[in-house]
């Protein structure tokens, strides 16, 4: 029969002993092993970040510059269409993770 867990890797950070110590009182007092407590932790560590670099955040000034651009583009000149030209032979956009993207 096949085991449908998922693998799991192992993790490894040298601390300083006041560290572990810190940590190890916050696991206690949390009730979680200190395993449990470490996972969290970079779990959501990991999860802010990457919300962070994949939201765009703007000014009240930024946000009316890009509405008005929308609402009132600029003229097409032979930059954006060169520009587009190349967007296209390049494939356009990709999801993360597709296309030639790194």
């Amino acid at each position: 029969m096949v085991s449908l867990a998922p693998k799991k890797t192992r993790l490894v950070a040298k601390v300083s002993k006041d560290l572990h110590e810190i940590v190890s009182v916050a696991a206690e007092l949390s009730g979680e092993t200190l395993s449990q407590f470490i996972v969290e932790a970079l779990t959501s560590k990991a999860r802010e970040v990457i919300e962070r670099e994949h939201t765009i955040r703007l000014t009240v000034e930024g946000a009316d510059a890009v509405f008005e651009a929308l609402e009132n583009p600029p003229p097409i000149n032979e930059k954006l269409r060169e520009a587009a030209r190349k967007f296209k032979e390049n494939g356009g956009f990709h999801k993360t993770g597709e296309g030639n993207i790194p």
